[in-house]
Order: structure tokens, then sequence, then C-alpha cells
């Protein structure tokens, strides 16, 4: 579990997000690129905050890896990707972009937090 006496570097870790989502969008949904890289910046910028103080609780082991996943993929059912829709992408498609995006922040934070550890599978007995 990380426990960092430094901060994370959240403009670091915001640019890296845009990068990949821009990367995403370019190999998923390339016909609809502008349109999913604008709902994909609105939906970090909606859930900024929230991304910043999970990734503080992360990155000081107040919260596990697991509850952090758990946080950023309760995104997906309150948000809405509206660009794409009103450029009539398909639904399916849409979810499947807006899950690819969830786990480029997951990803994204991950890696800065907790680096290329593989945590510990946890055992209940």
């Amino acid at each position: 579990m990380p426990n960092n006496t430094q901060a994370p570097d959240m403009k670091e870790i915001f640019a890296d997000i845009e990068k990949q989502v821009m990367t995403l969008a370019e190999t998923t949904v390339s016909n609809f690129k502008d349109q999913a890289v604008a709902d994909a910046k609105n939906l970090v910028n909606v859930f900024k905050n929230d991304i910043i103080r999970w990734t503080n609780l992360l990155s000081t082991g107040q919260i596990t890896i697991a509850e952090f996943e758990f946080l950023v993929g309760t995104e997906k059912s309150i948000t809405k990707m509206v660009a794409l829709e009103q450029a009539g992408l398909a639904q399916l498609r849409i979810s499947a972009f807006l899950s690819g995006v969830l786990n480029v922040v997951t990803d994204v934070v991950l890696k800065t937090v907790v680096g290329n550890e593989t945590p510990a599978p946890q055992v209940v007995v």
C-alpha cells in the first residue's frame, strides 16, 4: 500500500490523462474524435476534485487500490457523453469509450502513485 510523504503531481497526472485520452479517441472512435475528446475533457473536469481527493487518499494509504478503482468506476453510472450522443455514435460504442476513459484515469493515477508495484493479493479467511 502506498504511503508517500510527497503529494502526487496532479498537473502531470491530468496532462498524462489528456494525452492518453486523445490516443484512445483516435484508436477507438476516430470518426468522432473531436466529440470524444470534448466529452472526455468535460468528464475529467466535472470530477477533477474527486480525482484529486481520491489520488491523495490513495497516496497516503487511506484507501486501497480496489477502493480507488471502485470510486472511479462509480462515475460511469452518472456520466453522459453528450457530444458523442449528439453526433449519433451508437450507445454501445459510447459506453465502451467511457469505460476506456475511466480506465485511463485509473491507470495513470496508479502508475503515478503506486508505480510498477504489483499489489499483494488480499486473502480473507
